[in-house]
């Protein structure tokens, strides 16, 4: 495929990646529209997820069959699955950012035309580690499509996505991955009890590997603000102010990532943090 696809994954079935649902129906119907937008962002999920879900939108533009697309049959269905068919230009991070040359070479690409019938679609793994540099040379194209193409630029938030591209493009947010809040639930239990052995040794490392860590992170805001209306509730100012603090410092988390702060670095300040909020405050929470 072009721009360096790794191989691709079955796009027929009738479920996400994760267990993820309804957004194949949500595409289709989309696209079945003619109401596809040229440039758009695809957003929640996994990596893995997003991926799947663009190399759908891919197939479906592709696929010459006039009944249900994408059939998953036709030599074009199987050319987006395996990572060669010529009109698809998927772009991953080179070095943990996606550069301007890797922009200038789709551009080229993307103004030819297509070497197939169907529609050039150029896929943008972690849209938001765009360099400034890429960030300014993809907005040419957008401002100025080339036609029969179609752009997606995959990120785990549209927020991340800089306001001057996301202007540009249309917004479908895949949906938060199942069974997140379980697990949110139980690093949640060692977030507000755990020592700093648990915290730094046992949950930090797990938290480094999570591909969903934004579903998790809004998952403890939505517990934070649990916690504060329980503790207004019951009249208990201290414990609510607590998870006020928490809620902020998660916020804080987010947009650090949003900017692409150092994974580690932010999970770090945010255990450090909540864990001396805990000890000043002296509030002994009951998950």
């Amino acid at each position: 495929m072009g721009g360096g696809q790794k191989g691709g994954r079955g796009i027929s079935s009738g479920q996400g990646a994760n267990g993820v649902t309804g957004w194949k129906g949500r595409l289709s119907a989309l696209l079945t529209s003619g109401k596809f937008p040229h440039a758009c962002i695809l957003s929640g999920g996994t990596p893995s997820l997003r991926r799947e879900a663009a190399l759908y939108i891919a197939a479906f533009l592709n696929c010459p069959d006039q009944g249900e697309k994408p059939c998953g049959l036709c030599p074009a269905c199987a050319q987006v699955a395996q990572g060669n068919h010529p009109n698809v230009h998927l772009l991953a991070p080179e070095r943990d950012s996606l550069k301007i040359e890797q922009i200038r070479g789709m551009r080229e690409r993307l103004q030819q035309r297509p070497f197939q019938p169907g529609a050039q679609v150029a896929i943008l793994e972690d849209g938001h580690k765009l360099t400034e540099a890429a960030a300014s040379a993809l907005l040419k194209i957008l401002e100025e499509p080339p036609p029969d193409t179609y752009i997606l630029i995959l990120a785990p938030q549209a927020p991340n996505i800089l306001p001057t591209l996301r202007s540009r493009c249309g917004e479908i947010y895949l949906g938060i991955v199942h069974g997140v809040r379980e697990r949110a639930q139980a690093y949640w239990e060692g977030i507000l009890e755990g020592d700093l052995l648990t915290l730094f040794d046992r949950l930090l490392p797990q938290m480094e590997k999570e591909e969903a860590i934004y579903d998790l992170l809004l998952s403890w805001e939505e517990f934070c603000c649990e916690g504060l209306k329980q503790g207004l509730a019951h009249g208990e100012k201290e414990r609510g102010q607590y998870f006020l603090e928490i809620f902020r410092a998660l916020e804080r988390t987010r947009k650090a990532l949003r900017y692409n702060a150092n994974l580690r670095l932010a999970l770090e300040a945010l255990l450090w943090g909540v864990y001396i909020l805990r000890e000043e405050k002296g509030v002994k929470v009951n998950s």
